[in-house]
């Protein structure tokens, strides 16, 4: 397996793992999948939640945690005066009222 895709430590607020886990849960019933989701959120809360948002960390092997303070959203990606998001991310496009 290609080293590099392992080399990197940060967490940067990707939810697909925990969405795979909870399509696992539904599929087999496996209440071991609600265990690992129930780790995953806490660990979250514990790790990754600021005062105001939750931030990604920048090595998730080191004992003293240390927040990036971002969350990845570049502007430069979406004019959000032509797009709407819903709640899974997905751009919409904006309708005109005039």
């Amino acid at each position: 397996m290609d080293k590099a895709l392992h080399s990197d430590k940060n967490y940067k607020l990707q939810p697909e793992a925990l969405e795979s886990i909870y399509i696992l849960y539904r599929i087999t019933g496996d209440r071991n999948y609600q265990e690992y989701g129930w780790e995953i959120f806490q660990s979250l809360e514990n790790y990754c939640k600021t005062d105001v948002a939750y931030s990604s960390i920048y090595n998730v092997d080191d004992a003293n945690i240390s927040k990036m303070y971002s969350m990845e959203s570049p502007p430069e990606l979406i004019s959000l005066d032509k797009f709407v998001l819903n709640t899974e991310a997905h751009p919409f496009f904006r309708r005109s009222w005039e």
